[in-house]
């Protein structure tokens, strides 16, 4: 079996519709080199969301046997994944269609140890089953850079930015 470029970890607990989006999203990729792995921590089981979507992916799900903490649940899937460079998506996320051909493109011109980016968000409101929300868009788009780890590391446990 052949490594994947990138293994994208989505875990997720207890709110499947969002999952939904953030799985269509990664199924629409036009970069095609990667696995999804869904870590379920443990109350809910998405199986129906993940099970519609997998039929046409390399999506994968875990489950461990116990409640994990959050960050346990991240490790958990992480150690399952098989890529060259391992991504995590919180459930709510939803990719633009290119943003994995451009982490690669990027990544093959310049190599890194840590990714990082500053993503859209989306609010949805609680009770309507996510279908509504509020988009907000980045405040303003960046060109890919190299940075010391350690100085940005140290930044975003600050909170600088």
């Amino acid at each position: 079996m052949t490594r994947p470029f990138v293994s994208i970890i989505v875990p997720t607990r207890d709110r499947p519709e969002l999952l939904g989006y953030c799985l269509r999203s990664l199924v629409d990729q036009s970069f095609r080199d990667f696995e999804v792995v869904v870590s379920d921590n443990f109350v809910k089981a998405p199986a129906k969301v993940c099970s519609t979507l997998s039929r046409t992916t390399g999506l994968g799900i875990l489950r461990h046997p116990r409640p994990l903490a959050m960050h346990e649940n991240w490790e958990f899937a992480v150690e399952h994944a098989r890529g060259t460079y391992v991504a995590v998506l919180i459930d709510k996320t939803v990719l633009r269609p290119t943003a994995l051909e451009t982490f690669h493109r990027v990544l093959t011109d310049m190599p890194a140890e840590l990714v990082s980016w500053w993503n859209e968000g989306y609010n949805p409101v609680v009770g309507d089953h996510y279908q509504r929300g509020e988009y907000c868009p980045a405040s303003q788009p960046r060109k890919p850079m190299h940075f010391d780890t350690r100085t940005e590391l140290e930044e975003r446990f600050e909170m600088k930015n």
